[in-house]
C-alpha cells in the first residue's frame, strides 16, 4: 500500500471539505435565496401595476441579483482551484520528492501514471484533482451551491 498516496488523498479530501464550509460562510447563499424571493415578488407587482418607474427599479434589482450570482459562481469555481494549489505547494515543500510524484500500481492510463526507471509513478496533482472530483457533490452541498441551483430562475 502506498502510504504517501493515501496521505495525499486524505489531506486533500479534508481540505476540500474545509473549503466548502468556509466558502458557505463567505458566500452566504441563504441571503441570496431571500433576495431571489423578494425580487420575484417585485417582478410580479411591477408586471400587474405596469408603472415605468417600478419596472426600472425592478430591473435594477434584477441586475444586482445577477451580479451577485455571477460573483458567487466565480468564487465557487476559484476556491477549489486555490485549494488545489495550496495542497500542491504544501506537498512539494514538506514532502520533497514524494510531493511531486509517488509510486503506484501501474493500473491507470498514461497521462495519470508514468513508467520511469522500472516503476510506475503517479503525479500528485492528479490525486488532488481526482479527490476533488470525488467529493464534488458534497462540496456543492456544503458550500450552498445547491441552494442557488434550486432558485436559479
Amino acid at each position: 500500500m502506498n502510504i504517501f498516496a493515501l496521505y495525499i488523498l486524505i489531506m486533500s479530501l479534508n481540505l476540500f471539505l474545509l473549503l466548502a464550509f468556509f466558502s458557505r460562510i463567505l458566500m452566504k447563499p441563504e441571503l441570496l435565496v431571500k433576495e431571489f424571493k423578494e425580487t420575484s415578488k417585485y417582478i410580479s407587482k411591477a408586471g400587474t401595476r405596469g408603472s415605468r418607474k417600478k419596472r426600472e427599479i425592478v430591473s435594477a434589482k434584477v441586475s444586482l441579483v445577477r451580479k451577485k450570482v455571477f460573483t458567487i459562481s466565480m468564487m465557487a469555481a476559484i476556491i477549489p482551484v486555490i485549494g488545489m494549489m495550496l495542497m500542491f505547494f504544501y506537498l512539494s515543500v514538506f514532502l520533497g520528492e514524494y510531493g511531486l510524484a509517488t509510486r503506484s500500481l501501474c493500473s491507470l492510463p498514461y497521462p495519470i501514471e508514468l513508467f520511469y526507471e522500472g516503476q510506475c509513478l503517479i503525479y500528485t496533482p492528479w490525486i488532488i484533482f481526482l479527490s476533488y472530483v470525488l467529493i464534488l457533490p458534497l462540496y456543492n452541498h456544503f458550500s450552498g451551491i445547491d441552494l442557488l441551483r434550486e432558485h436559479r430562475d
